[in-house]
């Protein structure tokens, strides 16, 4: 049917007399004696009143798709979980006199305690935190472009952030990291409009005064003993240490390592409350690298072709400072509390500076060379395991607990540091085969959904 055949073959209506204001329509040739003989023309429609105010809904907040992630960041904390896991087996193993106040140089294997400090005490934990506060400062910045005010969202995901670390700690491991990220995070809330310069300025005095606290402390503990002070007194002083550190080492051995789970539990309540009472000294450390994260975000300089050079310099600057304060701590860290507590506080000062210098420069590299055919395989390879690093971090007690702990295998404080150090390699390549399995089926992880569900009201369809 062509064209001409719509409406009769071919042939157009008659058009229409037009008419206007200034020529009116001609008088009805008939009319009705009932209606009015002089009728009033009827008002023209007029349109529908617009409210003053036109509120248009903002898109429902939901979690960020899998397509839409950065896989080299996911690849980042994936790579990032290997430190974690090494660095905790031992505290997870051992008690504090025979993990980190351990002489290395003294112990069987000890060999591989100075090179878990070496290589990975305080750099996944620094790297993840530079993540943390990246993650913030994305997230708030989707929920700014959607119409929505950031800080609402974000603190309802960290309560439950916080919920999963204190189920994690109480039923767990006490070493939980979670609440700390948790209750600090909320003072990273407050920085959520700072300007890039004072983040940066920020995180770099938070960072000294760190390093300062250590440094002071340290100082004033190796200062006690050329302070005048009578040797007999300072060697009974110490002897009382000696020995609490010695009952509080029985104390742990027999609880984790024998219990009963009651015994087990309180030990670990107590335990847990030493670690949120520690975690408040290194809180200016945490609180920088969360304010370095959120300026990365905040001014997508990682992303940015323009300020590669200057990133380039900043990693080597970094780098030059991170790798021989590391050497240094490293070497401290391994003589324990042999050399007294004041030489091991004054190491807490370098791994203050190393652990984030060489954190943020592994960063910057990593952004740098993200190109190149071995980063593009590794980020291949590791990115399905950051994008499940909760499921993965928490599956790390799950599996390690029962191996230590009286209610599992009791090999609590038996289990050679080398073997530790070999483990924590092979569970982490288990994860990374876990990881990729079950994303191939599922869009994220367990402990992801429940964030995402307490977060969000339900799990959403994010990554």
């Amino acid at each position: 049917m062509g064209p001409a055949s719509i409406g009769g073959a071919g042939h157009r209506p008659a058009a229409r007399p037009a008419y206007t204001a200034s020529v009116p329509p001609p008088p009805h040739p008939d009319p009705d004696p009932v209606r009015d003989p002089d009728p009033k023309p009827e008002p023209e429609p007029q349109p529908d009143p617009q409210p003053l105010l036109t509120t248009i809904p903002s898109p429902t907040p939901s979690p960020l798709p899998a397509a839409d992630r950065d896989p080299l960041l996911d690849a980042l904390r994936g790579a990032a979980l290997l430190g974690v896991l090494a660095v905790n087996l031992v505290a997870m193993g051992y008690p504090e006199s025979m993990a980190f106040s351990a002489d290395a140089r003294t112990v069987p294997g000890g060999w591989a305690l100075s090179l878990t400090w070496f290589l990975f005490m305080g750099k996944a934990y620094a790297l993840l935190a530079l993540l943390f506060g990246h993650g913030v400062g994305l997230q708030a910045a989707r929920l700014e472009a959607s119409g929505r005010a950031p800080a609402g969202l974000l603190s309802r995901r960290l309560l439950a952030l916080g919920a999963i670390g204190l189920a994690h700690g109480l039923l767990g491991w006490y070493g939980d990291v979670l609440v700390s990220y948790a209750l600090f995070g909320f003072i990273l809330l407050a920085f959520l409009r700072a300007s890039p310069r004072a983040l940066l300025t920020w995180a770099a005095g938070l960072l000294l005064v760190g390093a300062a606290f250590f440094l002071v402390a340290g100082g004033l503990l190796s200062a006690i003993g050329v302070l005048g002070l009578p040797e007999e007194k300072i060697a009974r002083a110490g002897a009382a240490l000696g020995a609490l550190a010695d009952e509080d080492t029985r104390e742990a051995l027999q609880a984790y390592g024998q219990g009963p789970y009651g015994a087990l539990f309180l030990r670990r309540l107590r335990d847990l409350a030493g670690t949120w009472g520690s975690s408040l000294v290194v809180l200016p450390e945490l609180l920088a690298l969360f304010l370095a994260g959120l300026w990365a975000a905040r001014t997508g300089a990682l992303h940015d072709p323009a300020r590669r050079p200057a990133l380039r310099r900043a990693a080597g600057l970094l780098l030059a400072a991170g790798l021989p304060l590391n050497a240094l701590y490293a070497w401290m860290a391994s003589r324990g509390t042999s050399a007294g507590m004041g030489f091991a506080v004054l190491a807490m000062a370098a791994y203050t500076l190393a652990a984030p210098a060489l954190a943020a420069a592994a960063a910057l590299l990593a952004m740098l060379g993200r190109e190149t055919a071995p980063a593009r395989a590794l980020t291949r390879l590791l990115a399905p395991l950051g994008r499940v690093s909760l499921s993965a971090y928490l599956l790390q007690t799950a599996a390690f607990t029962p191996v230590f702990y009286a209610n599992g295998l009791a090999l609590y404080g038996r289990v050679p540091y080398p073997a530790l150090l070999a483990a924590a390699l092979a569970f982490w390549l288990l994860e990374v085969l876990l990881a990729g399995l079950w994303l191939a089926r599922f869009r994220t992880g367990p402990a992801e959904w429940l964030l995402r569900r307490l977060e969000y009201g339900r799990a959403g369809n994010g990554g």
